[in-house]
């Protein structure tokens, strides 16, 4: 069986890909997340996911399967990074305020032995209610947006702000569950056999 490395230290990406019933190692990408003005939000997604993977594979040795992945909230075509402060926190949370953004994951899994390589993006759409300001500065305290795309995670307490969900759960929190069995099954890898 081939070795499969997760290149993110994401909790929650390790406990999704636990979840599965996967036996993996972790090696943390060195890339520098770089984005290309020119390229649409699904080109972006699977540019950095196919870096971090290409980094951790080529350091990782013969026989490996490297899964890389990346997350961005988008609206109104605008990507929505990790906050640097409170007020980015803010402006963030307002524009998601009783609209609906969509959460890109794109994913690719690398094949150390013959340096083949699966692309894949998942989309699901995301229509919050109204947020008062209150909430926010709520929000703010519990220290929770600060290292999330869009400030916010829907795993955590933001679930409280999510009116409906259109998509992969799995999918927004960082990893597609149903795409990436579907890429490890085309290297040859059955979850339910391993």
């Amino acid at each position: 069986m081939k070795k499969i490395i997760l290149a993110s230290a994401s909790p929650r990406r390790k406990m999704l890909l636990e979840q599965m019933g996967l036996k993996f190692d972790i090696a943390v990408s060195d890339v520098r997340e770089n984005v290309d003005k020119n390229l649409t939000p699904e080109q972006v997604v699977i540019s950095l996911a196919y870096q971090k993977a290409y980094d951790v594979a080529m350091r990782s040795g013969f026989d490996k399967l490297v899964l890389g992945l990346d997350t961005i909230v988008v609206i109104d075509n605008e990507i929505l990074g990790k906050p640097e402060n409170e007020e980015d926190v803010y402006c963030m949370l307002r524009k998601l305020s009783n609209n609906t953004h969509s959460v890109i994951t794109g994913a690719c899994l690398y094949n150390t032995s013959d340096n083949k390589y699966i692309l894949e993006s998942d989309t699901s759409f995301i229509k919050m209610r109204e947020i008062t300001d209150d909430e926010i500065l709520s929000y703010i305290k519990s220290g929770e947006p600060f290292d999330k795309a869009g400030s916010y995670a829907i795993q955590g307490l933001a679930a409280l702000f999510i009116e409906k969900i259109e998509g992969s759960y799995s999918g927004i929190v960082g990893l597609p569950i149903y795409k990436v069995d579907q890429m490890l099954k085309h290297f040859g890898v059955d979850v339910l056999k391993r």
